[in-house]
C-alpha cells in the first residue's frame, strides 16, 4: 500500500503519516524526545508556576499604583487595563485585588458613564447660552437650566 492510500483510508493528509508515526515511536519510548503525557505534566507545571507569578505582579503592581492614587474614590480600572496589557489576565487581576470582572468589561465598552455624558452635556449648552448672550452673565443660563428641572451645579449662595 501506498501512503497515499493509506491516507485515505484514514481520512487524513499525506503529510500527517508521518508525523503519527514519529509521534507514536516517542510514546513507545523507542526514539529519544517527550512523550504526550510528560508534554501534558510539563504543560499544567508550567500554568501552575505562572499563576502564583502574576499573582505577585499584580500585588506589586497594585501596592505602587495605591501608593501614588490619592486615597478617596480609587478606581482600579487604569491599573486592570494596564495589567492586562502587560499579559496578566483580567480574571486573574480582579481575583487578587478581590473585584469583579463585570464593571471592568463594561467599563472597556462605555468608557464615559451616562451621567458624565449628560452632565457634560448640560455644561456646553451652558457655555453655548453664555457665548451668545454674554450680557447675561454666567449665572443667568445656569438660573434658567435650574428652573427648567436641569440643575447644572448645586446651589448658588
Amino acid at each position: 500500500m501506498t501512503p497515499e492510500q493509506v491516507a485515505a483510508d484514514f481520512s487524513a493528509h499525506v503529510m500527517t503519516l508521518p508525523k503519527r508515526m514519529r509521534r507514536a515511536t516517542i510514546d513507545d519510548r523507542m526514539k529519544p524526545g517527550t512523550t504526550r503525557q510528560e508534554n501534558a505534566k510539563l504543560r499544567d507545571t508550567r500554568r501552575r508556576i505562572k499563576l502564583p507569578e502574576q499573582e505577585n505582579e499584580v500585588l506589586h503592581r497594585a501596592a505602587a499604583y495605591l501608593s501614588q492614587a490619592n486615597l478617596p474614590g480609587i478606581r482600579f480600572h487604569p491599573l486592570v487595563k494596564e495589567l492586562a496589557a502587560g499579559r496578566i489576565p483580567v480574571t486573574v487581576t480582579c481575583q487578587v485585588l478581590k473585584l469583579t470582572t463585570q464593571p471592568h468589561y463594561r467599563r472597556l465598552g462605555h468608557p464615559v458613564t451616562n451621567t458624565v455624558l449628560k452632565e457634560a452635556h448640560r455644561a456646553n449648552a451652558s457655555f453655548d447660552a453664555h457665548r451668545d448672550n454674554p450680557e447675561f452673565g454666567y449665572r443667568f443660563p445656569t438660573d434658567e437650566a435650574r428652573g427648567a428641572g436641569a440643575a447644572m451645579t448645586g446651589p448658588t449662595p
